[in-house]
């Protein structure tokens, strides 16, 4: 009989043994799967803050700036990406040099003062559709202030403003905007045509406009005089 029972209690130590093997697999594999969803889901994790930094990087690259302190970036367009359907603008900043008519239809050959070549412009609604620093069909007496507040907003616009230098002197300057300053009372401008008709060296058109002294404005077909 205690033979017996010693031969039980060994099959019990047995089983013990067995089932408490079976629970230590079982909770050792439970614990690798949970660490591996937990190291797929960090590297998911990563490869996703991965994905949107790269995004992010991409806009910073590519974006238009509209506020103040961003860097101004501007991308030429490539020729061999365009397509049918694609929404572009053709803006050229020229000085004309000839003038043709025919039979009441025009074209004119101008300079560009940007990239120093020359082309033709042939049709009355193309040569219609361009802007003009020196061409006004109506004049307009306006307060100081609105005078300026115009000016302001001419971003892309060819303008002639006359003013008076801090020395007394009265100065013209016909060009484009480049970054107005309302609490200083003046403007950024760049100069493209002199006053003899030549184009202004890059390196010389950067120039001040005071707000104050200003006498007329042409622009957009109108002439605004200082009441």
């Amino acid at each position: 009989m205690a033979a017996k029972k010693k031969t039980s209690t060994k099959k019990t130590s047995k089983t013990t043994t067995k089932k408490t093997s079976k629970a230590t697999t079982k909770k050792s594999a439970t614990k690798k799967s949970a660490t591996k969803k937990s190291a797929t889901k960090k590297s998911a994790t990563k490869k996703s803050a991965t994905k949107k930094s790269a995004t992010k990087k991409a806009i910073t690259k590519s974006e238009v700036p509209v506020k103040k302190g961003l860097t101004m970036v501007r991308h030429k367009t490539d020729p061999a990406e365009v397509e049918k359907g694609h929404l572009v603008a053709f803006i050229y900043w020229a000085e004309v040099q000839e003038v043709e008519e025919n039979d009441g239809d025009y074209k004119v050959t101008v300079q560009d003062l940007d990239r120093d070549t020359a082309f033709a412009v042939s049709g009355n609604e193309l040569i219609g559709a361009s802007m003009s620093a020196d061409i006004y069909n109506e004049e307009v007496r306006a307060n100081q202030s609105d005078v300026i507040l115009a000016m302001m907003k001419l971003y892309n616009t060819p303008f002639t403003v006359c003013f008076d230098k801090k020395d007394g002197t009265e100065r013209t300057i016909r060009g484009r905007l480049i970054e107005p300053d309302g609490l200083r009372g003046r403007s950024k401008v760049e100069e493209l045509i002199d006053a003899d008709g030549k184009p202004v060296p890059t390196e010389k058109r950067f120039k001040q406009v005071d707000h104050r002294t200003i006498k007329w404005l042409i622009a957009n077909g109108v002439k605004y005089i200082v009441r």
